[in-house]
């Protein structure tokens, strides 16, 4: 299943160190080009996570979480499903030091998902701008649903 939009978003948050101002962005997910990794996910070692949620029947639109074990690496697995418009998976990791490893985890995650042309954010931090940014690609009516970040 093929699922496509347009945006024009203004400077985001993960933009502001490089100067950008509005940008167009066409964002295309394919979920025949999910890859998901099950060995990523290791639930014994969850330590945060999001999920935005239907505020009305608390059904889950995008559910990120994340995992590390020995706190070197980072495992991400990104499930996204919005009823009749489309249902992926991606998993990514991240390793190594010197910047923000769930980010950039989350960003391969949400590639890996089959997502295309989304704005690269990894190691900056900024992963509830990212997926708030991600619910607008799906036209989610943020007043119908909420946010959540969530501690393991």
């Amino acid at each position: 299943m093929i699922y496509s939009k347009t945006l024009i978003a203004n400077k985001s948050i993960w933009d502001h160190y490089n100067g950008a101002k509005k940008q167009r962005f066409t964002v295309t997910i394919d979920s025949d080009k999910a890859k998901f990794n099950v060995n990523d996910r290791k639930e014994d070692a969850c330590y945060k996570g999001f999920k935005l949620i239907n505020k009305k029947d608390g059904d889950s639109v995008i559910d990120a979480r994340f995992y590390s074990v020995s706190g070197r690496v980072v495992n991400c697995c990104l499930w996204i499903s919005l009823p009749k418009v489309i249902y992926t998976h991606g998993s990514g990791r991240a390793g190594g030091w010197g910047y923000e490893r769930s980010s950039s985890a989350l960003e391969e995650a949400i590639s890996n998902a089959g997502v295309e042309g989304f704005p690269h954010f990894g190691g900056s931090g900024c992963n509830r701008e990212a997926l708030l940014f991600l619910a607008r690609v799906l036209g989610v009516d943020m007043k119908k649903h909420l946010l959540i970040e969530f501690f393991g």
